[in-house]
């Protein structure tokens, strides 16, 4: 480094680097911001997760209701039917629901989000992710990429239900449980209230892969129909007042007019134990001495055991003889078994009309609990084979015997996860704890092996799990 040419050439270099990528990695996808630049978050975010959170409610006595069903990988349109629930009941006609002649519904929403305030959050530019390379076992050239992510926020949300459209529905629906005027309206609101109280929502993007996650810190309400007409006339806040008319503490009960779909949803958690130092997504920093150190975070995103199950689970399926699965690294096709666990995007070369769709699994972040330890490396001189001169370096990692839990759960509104999925995803974590595949960083130089510490939390595998995989013939699957 004293050589004053080389000195020159490596300052171009990092100014030719600066200018194409400043900052490491560009945020691509930043967190979504009002004119004023301040961060929001939509109301359509929140309303769409609350509908799909209604629709566990199912009306105790109610017709059913048909719906022309779309699939986002086939064209042809089915007609279907099921019993109506709190979300058709209060959120409006969903947008495949058609009525006796054909024709599709168009019923209102009672259920209003008049406002979603952030009243508290910071805004990050995220971690750094990449693809896995499913030939070399590691990172993906060219692939870098962040997400702008909102941490801590909390948000005040604003409801208001329309007693006319809600009175409307209800006599079109009426029935012996499901009767019109103030008491059945009373009813609903209780209902609501009461699925509000259990709703563990997922807002934004990213929720399969640890993002999103909320929790209900309090829930307000009150009857007002008229609000007083002094305060609307004094008032020059409309929110403010409505605001300050949700007082009453929400009442604690049984449901009265539906009841909530009783399946569980199946979930796994598997402890783990580092037998190597474990390195994940590292953040330079500088120890007062050295600039090139490297220290690890304290979580494994979603995001990476997300990565690391699917590129792996694709390997296992090839290895059994299942050629019709996609490389996700290359593209998502949509019809394969991966695609269907996973989930999967269009490619750009796909017609339009093919949206996508969340995969039947979601994987947590993960807390790391342990020690750290501080590594050197030094790269070896290829011409005099001892250490390069000045190419020290540092790794702060979590020591081996640091512990940690993997937890994966089937997605809210999906489609249960079958029996040859869990034992796909058995498959993956015995790999893991046979040492096959590492998790984080530098896993070929002797980082990221773990081990299972409970067994018996694995699912079992059953026989010929094989021949339940779904097998898309002649489909063009996305492989190279």
């Amino acid at each position: 480094m004293g050589d004053p040419v080389g000195a020159d050439i490596l300052d171009r270099i990092s100014r030719v680097l600066s200018e194409k990528h400043p900052d490491e990695v560009a945020v691509d996808i930043p967190v979504a911001q009002d004119p004023f630049d301040q961060p929001i978050v939509r109301g359509t975010s929140i309303f769409g997760a609350l509908r799909a959170h209604l629709a566990d409610y199912r009306l105790l006595a109610a017709r059913e209701l048909r719906f022309r069903s779309i699939s986002s990988t086939e064209p042809v349109a089915r007609t279907t039917k099921r019993q109506a629930t709190l979300a058709d009941l209060l959120c409006g006609s969903d947008p495949e629901e058609i009525d006796g002649t054909g024709a599709r519904m168009l019923r209102p929403s009672a259920l209003r989000l008049v406002s979603s305030q952030l009243t508290a959050g910071e805004v990050s530019d995220g971690m750094a992710r990449t693809a896995i390379s499913r030939e070399r076992g590691a990172a993906e050239p060219n692939k870098l990429f962040r997400r702008g992510q909102l941490l801590g926020a909390t948000i005040e949300v604003l409801l208001q239900i329309d007693l006319a459209i809600l009175d409307a529905v209800l006599s079109e629906w009426g029935t012996a449980a499901v009767t019109t005027g103030p008491t059945a309206a009373r009813q609903v609101i209780d209902d609501l209230s009461r699925a509000l109280g259990a709703w563990k929502p997922f807002i934004g993007g990213q929720t399969c892969v640890g993002s999103g996650r909320c929790q209900i810190a309090g829930i307000t309400l009150r009857w007002a129909d008229p609000l007083p007409i002094q305060q609307l006339l004094s008032s020059s806040d409309t929110l403010g007042l409505l605001r300050s008319a949700t007082r009453q503490p929400v009442p604690v009960g049984e449901l009265q007019l539906s009841t909530r779909s009783q399946g569980e949803r199946w979930s796994i958690d598997v402890p783990l134990k580092c037998v190597d130092p474990l390195l994940v997504s590292p953040v330079a920093s500088s120890d007062g001495t050295h600039d090139n150190l490297a220290t690890t975070l304290d979580i494994v995103p979603g995001s990476s055991w997300r990565g690391l199950f699917r590129a792996r689970a694709e390997y296992i399926l090839r290895s059994c003889g299942v050629a019709e699965v996609c490389e996700s690294s290359v593209g998502t096709c949509g019809r394969c078994a991966t695609c269907e666990l996973f989930g999967w995007v269009p490619r750009p070369t796909d017609p339009a009309g093919r949206a996508g769709a969340q995969g039947l699994i979601r994987f947590s972040d993960s807390v790391v609990e342990g020690s750290p330890i501080t590594l050197s490396h030094a790269p070896i001189d290829r011409f005099t084979g001892g250490a390069a001169d000045a190419k020290f370096f540092k790794r702060k990692a979590w020591a081996p015997g640091a512990q940690l839990t993997m937890v994966v759960e089937q997605t809210p509104g999906r489609p249960p996860v079958p029996a040859w999925a869990r034992a796909l995803l058995s498959l993956v974590l015995r790999d893991i704890d046979a040492g096959l595949i590492g998790l984080g960083n530098s896993t070929t130089r002797g980082y990221g092996t773990l081990k299972v510490a409970d067994h018996g939390v694995l699912p079992a595998i059953p026989a010929g799990w094989l021949g339940g995989v779904p097998r898309v013939e002649g489909a063009e699957v996305g492989q190279r």
